[in-house]
């Protein structure tokens, strides 16, 4: 999921890591929990920050693309 093409642009494009990417793209989700996990101050900093991160519609829009919602019950990747 990291190295995506789509979060990669982003990521670039924002000047923020891929991982802030995906979790951005998470939070907004309904009925969708993230739980961040991180060993170093800077990774908790760096997840702190994505409340200040506010994608755009189309960003959005290309993230939906990249990873439809499952259709089934499904596990999902652990980033």
């Amino acid at each position: 999921m990291l190295k995506n093409k789509e979060v990669q642009k982003i990521a670039k494009a924002r000047g923020i890591t891929p991982m802030q990417v995906l979790l951005a793209f998470v939070l907004r989700k309904d009925q969708v929990i993230a739980i961040p996990r991180s060993g170093r101050t800077e990774h908790v900093l760096q997840n702190w920050a994505v409340k200040d991160v506010i994608l755009t519609d189309e960003e959005y829009a290309a993230l939906d693309r990249a990873f439809p919602a499952p259709e089934h019950k499904t596990y999902l990747d652990i980033v």
